[in-house]
């Protein structure tokens, strides 16, 4: 089994219909990627219109959803408002045991859901409780 796949027409059904049984890391945010529409779509994260209703503006967030498309899996969705947001989170996700010691200042990659901000690295990380 491939590690990465494409966010294809294919996938997303088999995805939906729960006949993949995986977490997933899904990037982009739901104007982007179909599966995180469709978690949006089920008020489990941000909406298309909610990113792009100006309350976002140069924010990602990296956001662990339980079970997202299957009973005890989870879903990673790292997203951001616009492509150099989404590649910050990313960023953030990558280097997470530099955020987690709490070297780079205040960032604890913790809870479920964290805002990134910032316009390069060492990027603010803040939990969000909503």
């Amino acid at each position: 089994d491939n590690i990465a796949k494409l966010a294809t027409d294919a996938f997303n059904t088999k995805v939906i219909n729960g006949e993949i049984k995986k977490n997933l890391i899904l990037v982009g945010g739901p104007c982007a990627n179909n599966l995180v529409a469709v978690l949006a779509n089920e008020n489990k994260t941000l909406s298309c219109s909610d990113w792009l209703d100006g309350t976002h503006t140069g924010e990602a967030r990296i956001q662990l959803i339980n079970d997202a498309f299957t009973t005890g899996k989870v879903a990673l969705v790292v997203a951001g408002l616009n492509a150099e947001n989404t590649q910050a989170a990313c960023t953030v996700l990558q280097r997470a045991n530099t955020y987690a010691d709490g070297t780079k200042g205040d960032h604890q990659l913790t809870g479920n859901l964290m805002k990134v901000t910032g316009t390069a690295a060492p990027y603010e990380v803040t939990e969000v409780t909503e």
